[in-house]
Order: C-alpha cells, then structure tokens, then sequence
C-alpha cells in the first residue's frame, strides 16, 4: 500500500507541477504503475525505482536546462527551444528570438516576454547548453500562487 501511495503522489505532484517534460515525466509514473502490478519484481526492486523517480523530480529543481519542443499559443502550435529554470520558472522562445514567452501557473498560460527579456532569454538557453559563461540573469520570474493569502496571514 505504501508504494501505491507513493507513486499516486508521484502521478499528482507531476500533474500539478510546471508542465515541462511532460511526456517524460508521465510515461516514468505510468510505468511504475505497471511495475507495481508485476509479481516476478521484488519489493525491494519495486521501492528503488519508485525512489530514483522521486529523485530524478527532486534533481529537476536544482538544475538549468534547455531543450526543443511544442508549444501553443494564441498564434497556434510552433516549435520552440524551452529554458526550464529549476521549479521556479519555464520560458520559451522561438527559433529566431524574437518570440518568448514565461508559463504562468496560476491562469495556466504562456505571458509574452519583452524585446529585453527575449534577448536575456536567449543568453539563459546559451548557459544551458554551456555555449557561453555563466552569468546572473534577469528574466521575469512567475507570480506567487495567491499574494491575497500572504497578507491575510500578516
């Protein structure tokens, strides 16, 4: 039962975390699930995989990487290079830099970067791929969740 508890709260912290992976992310959970279900795996095989998969997440939050993918937008599907900066933030920017965008969790949508943020943005993905040294950055970061609810508490 603990395992099974464990890989459902797997399942739902990568349905409700940054949609970056995602696919990835998604077929390692479903494979678990299948992994649960199989006698001639030990418990203790069983347990070591259900953790290597909660450190792999924990990993994502510790690091700066850029990868190619697809996204929608309010202009339609095009393909994009992704700047997944820890948990904290997920950017994209077209092929030819002038396009970017920044997730924002709370309404679940793609905020349109400036020209300024676009040519940052575009450094950050060098310094992930270790084409340039790395440098601070300043790109916008997304909302907090509910600042409604930090001042209600104060």
């Amino acid at each position: 039962p603990m395992l099974v508890r464990m890989v459902d709260r797997l399942n739902q912290f990568v349905g409700q975390d940054q949609p970056f992976l995602l696919d990835e992310r998604q077929k390692r959970v479903s494979r678990l699930q299948g992994l649960l279900d199989r006698a001639d795996v030990s418990l203790a095989e069983k347990y070591r995989q259900i953790l290597q998969a909660y450190q792999i997440e924990v990993d994502y939050g510790r690091s700066l990487e850029a990868y190619e993918g697809e996204v929608t937008t309010l202009e339609g599907k095009r393909q994009v290079t992704f700047l997944r900066l820890g948990r904290v933030a997920l950017y994209y920017q077209s092929a030819n830099g002038q396009a970017g965008g920044l997730w924002q969790p709370q309404s679940q949508s793609w905020l349109t970067l400036t020209a300024e943020d676009n040519r940052v943005l575009k450094n950050a993905i060098q310094m992930a791929r270790q084409q340039v040294v790395p440098e601070l950055l300043d790109l916008p970061l997304p909302m907090p969740e509910s600042s409604s609810s930090l001042e209600a508490d104060a």
